[in-house]
């Protein structure tokens, strides 16, 4: 099974109609089905106030919050993680302040098959979606 969600729903009943989804991803509302899980529609999801838009059903990735881990132990657990996923699948990081020392390190130790997304970007909660590419 692949780690990265395919697709995506906006939850109607959850759903207060903010607009705020619709200037970052236009049309994600009009659509009563799924759509695909790409950039705009990860980042209407990270803006969403209410979390209405979700991952549709059996469209799981896999999260990793390191924020109960001591530092030492975190980059070697986000490398063993990366290395664990196949091409074209991802996972989330939940960190406590921006990893963009990780980031770094990433592009240093495995250039070229790594994809960065912030999703959250604090002040208090970092999620970065981290996928690797063929």
């Amino acid at each position: 099974m692949s780690l990265r969600p395919q697709e995506m729903y906006v939850d109607m009943a959850v759903c207060i109609e903010c607009g705020i989804c619709d200037e970052i991803a236009p049309g994600i509302r009009d659509d009563v089905g799924h759509v695909p899980a790409m950039s705009l529609t990860l980042d209407a999801m990270a803006s969403c106030p209410t979390g209405a838009i979700k991952w549709a059903e059996g469209g799981t990735m896999k999260r990793v919050d390191v924020r109960t881990i001591p530092p030492r132990e975190r980059h070697p657990l986000l490398f063993r993680t990366f290395d664990d996923l196949e091409a074209g699948q991802s996972f989330e990081l939940v960190n406590d302040h921006d990893p963009k020392p990780l980031y770094y390190q990433f592009q240093v130790e495995r250039a070229g098959t790594v994809e960065w997304e912030y999703l959250e970007q604090g002040p208090q909660t970092w999620r970065v979606r981290i996928g690797k590419v063929a």
